[in-house]
């Protein structure tokens, strides 16, 4: 009684995962490049370079460029 939607062959079953993962696999493949790219924007603090620079770094820079020198 409720098999007559399978068909003959039965492989209605396998027709329905082909289908649905048209639609899901797509959606979950956003959602995880959607977190991938929030989580390097948040470890860059929101630089697009991929870069996080800490202070130390930000000084040692300053001092190469001659902007600051070892006087306080």
């Amino acid at each position: 009684m409720w098999g007559w939607a399978d068909g003959p062959s039965g492989w209605g079953w396998f027709w329905m995962i082909v289908m649905m993962s048209f639609v899901w696999l797509p959606l979950l493949l956003a959602v995880v490049w959607a977190l991938a790219q929030f989580g390097r924007q948040s470890a860059s603090g929101g630089r697009d370079s991929g870069e996080a620079i800490d202070a130390r770094e930000l000084a040692r820079r300053a001092y190469a460029r001659g902007e600051i020198d070892r006087e306080r």
